[in-house]
């Protein structure tokens, strides 16, 4: 969904390129949705994980390497030099806001940021507190004042989409059972005894 969010962003001339900020596990999303999304050859380019993006439109990374000074210069540099929309997928794992390194790297990222997106799988958080710093990172200088308000009014500054409104099948688990004897690897059975 939000390559759609950026898409129509970039048609509307509003941003011109991308930067994903996710854990690992979610990375291969990242990877597999624009394939699904855009007609063949029409994907912006993506760059994931380290070492040099180069010209790549789309840069996905994770948290844990906003850690490192010398890359959160580079994406703040990345986000400075064209409009950006920045993304933060499952953002609360930058909570501890100004008070963590990952959160305040965050922060500076999302003071760079042209336009931000901010999501989260987390429907309640575990003090007001949390959700201000989430909504600081989309509303930069206004997360506390939102969270403050009445939970009517803040309404308008997020939406929560259940299970049930993604309409998703019901889980279905598959047990398979594999019988090591008959593997043809002995190296592999003899590491799992």
């Amino acid at each position: 969904m939000t390559h759609v969010l950026y898409s129509a962003l970039k048609q509307l001339g509003e941003v011109e390129q991308m930067l994903v900020l996710a854990p690992i596990s979610a990375h291969e999303a990242w990877i597999t949705e624009p394939a699904l999304m855009y007609s063949p050859g029409a994907a912006p380019s993506l760059h994931v994980g380290a070492g040099r993006a180069g010209a790549a439109e789309v840069i996905v990374t994770n948290y844990e390497r906003l850690e490192n000074r010398g890359r959160l210069d580079a994406l703040v540099q990345f986000c400075w030099r064209r409009h950006t929309l920045v993304v933060f997928d499952e953002a609360h794992r930058v909570k501890a806001g100004p008070n963590g390194i990952r959160g305040a790297a965050a922060l500076e990222l999302s003071a760079a940021a042209h336009r931000r997106s901010v999501l989260t799988g987390t429907p309640q958080p575990n003090s007001p507190q949390d959700l201000a710093r989430v909504l600081e990172l989309a509303y930069p200088g206004h997360g506390f004042r939102l969270a403050a308000r009445n939970p009517d009014s803040l309404m308008s500054a997020y939406t929560r989409v259940t299970k049930v409104e993604l309409g998703l099948p019901p889980l279905v688990p598959l047990v398979e059972h594999v019988d090591l004897a008959q593997t043809s690897s002995p190296a592999l059975i003899s590491s799992l005894a």
